[in-house]
């Protein structure tokens, strides 16, 4: 019998470069651009995840990709085939990417070492890079287990519908990061409630990560035995989403009209002036508030708003 995980929330935390705090648990991707997933990890902790990735970004020690205006980054992301370490050396050479390993100390480019990292990636990682990665968290209610099993899937799924690449070319890696259950079943079915903000190809693909078309080879070589997965039926699999990423788009947005509505009714129940316009003076007592070092709980209660609002609020006026 299949487990059923029914109403799987998507939480937007913001950006790399200006996110919430949290202590959730679970499963979480980075979209670039409100279109790409990019990343896809799970962790015990998101605020100290983001906080890690944060930093090797910065220090240099992580992928990052120098996208132009209407350039979609899997352009820069898409597995070459042969020559691959060639043509990625040509993407280093032409500035369009930096790579390090996570476990170099020497902030260096590896396919362009008269790359410079200070001068060249410091001010475009601030100013472009980190802003257009939005991060989407879902705790799965809280297992460990079935949040490692979405993320192989979400890496499957995406890596081989958009045909993505990696540096080491290792069974089970890619951009998107490392499969760490390849062993993939579909004992488990992901029932979600929303969807992270991408575009119309990848709601196609979440809205099937159900579906029966992932499979188990395993090669054999020199004694140790290596699990590789695939996907099969390559052809049916993206008229799969050329049909139905529309059709899909089209659900989610009646589900989200009707969830948003829902959410309306019930917060403004116990908030007043929930997701109203916010005036002058609302603002100037925010931030009087806060310079009097009160509780987000008693500003909520005293401008009959919600926590988040106030919290989101806060953060684009920059009250310090």
């Amino acid at each position: 019998m299949n487990n059923i995980t029914e109403n799987i929330r998507w939480s937007h935390l913001g950006n790399l470069s200006k996110f919430r705090t949290s202590d959730v648990s679970g499963c979480y991707v980075f979209v670039y651009d409100n279109k790409r997933i990019i990343y896809v990890g799970t962790t015990s902790n998101v605020g100290k995840r983001l906080l890690y990735h944060l930093d090797a970004i910065k220090s240099g020690r992580r992928p990052i990709w120098r996208v132009k205006d209407g350039e979609d980054v899997y352009s820069l992301m898409k597995n070459p085939g042969k020559n691959r370490m060639v043509k990625l050396k040509e993407l280093a050479l032409n500035n369009s990417i930096w790579i390090n390993y996570e476990s170099n100390e020497k902030c260096e480019n590896i396919l362009n070492p008269k790359d410079d990292f200070e001068s060249n990636w410091k001010e475009y990682i601030e100013n472009d890079f980190l802003p257009k990665i939005d991060i989407w968290i879902t705790d799965i209610n809280g297992k460990k287990e079935y949040s490692t099993l979405l993320e192989s899937r979400l890496q499957i799924l995406i890596r081989t519908a958009f045909k993505l690449g990696s540096l080491r070319g290792k069974i089970n890696q890619s951009w998107l990061g490392r499969i760490e259950n390849p062993n993939i079943s579909n004992e488990v079915i992901f029932k979600f409630k929303n969807y992270p903000k991408v575009d119309s190809e990848t709601i196609a693909i979440l809205g099937s990560i159900n579906r029966n078309h992932l499979t188990i080879t395993s090669e054999t070589k020199v004694g140790l035995r290596k699990r590789k997965v695939e996907i099969y039926n390559n052809n049916y699999f993206h008229n799969f989403i050329r049909v139905n990423s529309k059709k899909e788009v089209t659900k989610v947005a009646k589900q989200s009209v009707k969830d948003t509505l829902n959410d309306l009714k019930a917060n403004r129940e116990q908030f007043k002036f929930y997701k109203t316009h916010w005036t002058k003076l609302e603002d100037d007592i925010l931030k009087l508030m806060v310079e009097k070092k009160l509780e987000i709980s008693e500003i909520s209660k005293e401008l009959n708003r919600s926590p988040q609002e106030i919290e989101v609020r806060i953060v684009k006026l920059k009250i310090d």
